[in-house]
């Protein structure tokens, strides 16, 4: 268990951010925290960290209290906006990050190389914060968050700020070290956490609600129609002509959820393909699952940019 969090709750002088949360987080894929500005997303962050002490309930990181040993080296985090010393190298910066962890200053220098080549930035620990690109101090920030090699590490708006291209850079780096490192996740990107993480938590309310947004049963494939104006009217009664179509439902004005009997996304693709063509339905997006907004808020997205019409843009 990595991290075991029980009725946690905590105030600013007599105002509640939250009280009774529990949540505990195994190690595995990426875990996502969702919830408007003010739910209290970074609060609980950095009462995690240790940063400042909860009004009332227990944190235990890797099964220890905050401030025992044990949870040395078991915890990393981004911080919000998190910003390196600007009259530092890259190198020399992380380097001291390093031997503040217990590295000597050779072991140090060699766990900084080898993260920096890890975060595509093996060249440029020579430079200082002011020469590096928005994303490639991100980058840097994760790695810092990386030292140690620690089994958690929060990250909390990673790619904010980030132009597409460099945000996918850095989930696509998420990606690639998930399979050493959980990843506790804050961001107001839903379509980056669903592309990241199954487990979604919301905040709301001053209450966490669990959502699993891809537990379903394994024969049962979830795929959502965006239509360019308002979606068909439409019942079970109508997918039922087609009988590997479990159910149909509407979400929104513009969208259709199917339920599709088959052994994978592929495979109920040509379904829907087929069901959409005999119907003679014109269709804008086609994409696997439902929109996450959906999942969690009831409501769902219009795409920004409408594409030609029977263009799939997503599966």
């Amino acid at each position: 268990m990595l991290l075991d969090v029980k009725a946690l709750g905590h105030r600013y002088r007599t105002d509640w951010v939250f009280r009774g949360l529990d949540l505990r987080i195994e190690a595995g894929r990426p875990v996502a925290l969702v919830g408007a500005n003010g739910a209290g997303k970074t609060t609980l962050f950095s009462l995690v960290c240790g940063y400042f002490r909860p009004t009332e309930g227990s944190i235990l990181i890797s099964g220890h209290p905050q401030g025992d040993t044990g949870t040395f080296g078991r915890l990393g985090a981004l911080p919000q906006d998190a910003q390196l010393d600007p009259t530092q190298r890259l190198a020399e910066t992380m380097v001291l990050f390093a031997q503040l962890q217990g590295y000597t200053s050779r072991q140090a220098r060699l766990e900084i190389t080898q993260l920096l080549r890890q975060v595509g930035l093996g060249d440029s620990g020579h430079l200082k914060p002011g020469e590096l690109s928005h994303g490639m101090r991100k980058r840097a920030a994760i790695a810092q968050a990386l030292i140690g090699r620690p089994p958690l590490v929060l990250l909390d708006e990673p790619t904010a700020g980030l132009d597409p291209q460099n945000a996918r850079q850095l989930r696509s780096l998420i990606h690639s070290l998930a399979d050493q490192t959980t990843f506790f996740i804050s961001s107001h990107n839903l379509a980056e956490l669903e592309e990241l993480c199954d487990r979604i938590l919301l905040l709301q309310n001053g209450r966490l609600e669990e959502h699993n947004h891809h537990d379903r049963p394994s024969d049962i494939q979830v795929l959502t129609v965006t239509f360019a104006h308002k979606a068909p009217d439409a019942d079970d009664r109508i997918a039922a002509t087609e009988p590997s179509i479990v159910s149909l439902t509407r979400i929104g004005d513009r969208q259709l959820r199917f339920d599709i009997k088959a052994r994978n996304a592929h495979e109920a693709a040509e379904v829907l393909l087929k069901f959409l063509k005999n119907k003679g339905w014109t269709w804008l997006q086609l994409m696997q699952g439902v929109p996450l907004e959906h999942a969690l808020y009831g409501e769902s997205p219009s795409p920004e940019t409408p594409g030609a019409s029977g263009e799939e843009r997503g599966a």
